[in-house]
């Protein structure tokens, strides 16, 4: 059975986005997605590199935030935490993602 992380590393052109809220482009050009249904963020890789402290490659999707459980501690890795309804993504200039969840109260970082 596959796992949640591995259903969300798959090629991008056919994964399901089951209730995308919010999108953006971050400075390499990758799509950043903020899903509500699936309570999760991830990236589209528009070419292969390291992004979001993982290596990625072109043409597939990878999580970012989401699909872990509790509460949202500070200084935890985004993929271990849970990631409740999240409406908004967007980026900055050094490149990381900062994610409006909204049923935490707060904006999670994802460093780049």
């Amino acid at each position: 059975m596959p796992t949640r992380e591995s259903r969300w590393h798959s090629l991008w052109p056919s994964a399901a986005h089951h209730g995308p809220r919010g999108l953006a482009l971050d400075r390499a050009g990758n799509v950043v997605i903020a899903d509500r249904y699936d309570d999760s963020a991830r990236v589209a890789a528009v070419r292969s590199g390291t992004f979001y402290g993982r290596r990625m490659t072109a043409l597939h999707m990878y999580m970012i935030a989401g699909g872990g459980a509790g509460v949202v501690p500070d200084n935890r890795l985004a993929t271990r935490i849970l990631l409740l309804g999240p409406q908004g993504i967007t980026t900055d200039r050094a490149g990381d993602a900062m994610v409006n969840a909204v049923r935490e109260a707060r904006v999670i970082l994802v460093r780049a």
